[in-house]
């Protein structure tokens, strides 16, 4: 369901969730059919690929640069990675989420606390940028990021603070 914009205050330190990921088998194919139901044009997707998680694929930005707000589309390039393992048991299926907060240092403090885990994102120590595991989420992976921090690998690094 698609929605209009409506600002409200959050219940929480998150401030909103940016990002869906679903994994696919054809990532071309997936976007060229979004893109077709969302009459989207060609600058509105951005080329994405990571060795360190194994996949290629590509990010469908909603209103880039106004907001970060998008569908990732991801196709495994490594069968051993977390996501190839994933995609061997469940399928082409949403994979995660992502949601942005002003102040990541306080959502790991309670995660913490709680005894949740977690795991900054490769090469991030300062908490910018981390995951909480699904065994801590009742089956959902989030990751989290400070506010704008995300644009750094969705195609426009000049708008990351």
């Amino acid at each position: 369901m698609i929605s209009p914009l409506a600002e409200r205050s959050g219940p929480g330190p998150l401030s909103h969730i940016y990002e869906v990921t679903k994994m696919t088998g054809d990532w071309r194919a997936e976007a060229a059919h979004l893109a077709n139901v969302f009459d989207l044009k060609p600058d509105r997707f951005c080329p994405i690929e990571s060795e360190a998680f194994g996949y290629t694929g590509s990010l469908l930005l909603f209103d880039p640069p106004a907001r970060l707000d998008r569908i990732e589309l991801s196709q495994v390039i490594d069968p051993a990675s977390a996501m190839g393992r994933f995609v061997a048991k469940r399928g082409e299926t949403l994979y995660m989420c992502f949601a942005e907060t002003d102040d990541p240092k306080a959502i790991v403090s309670r995660l913490e606390k709680a005894g949740a885990r977690w795991a900054d994102a490769p090469g991030d120590h300062g908490h910018e940028h981390f995951f909480i595991h699904p065994a801590s989420l009742h089956g959902v992976l989030m990751g989290v990021s400070r506010t704008n921090v995300a644009w750094l690998w969705s195609g426009r690094p000049g708008l990351a603070r």
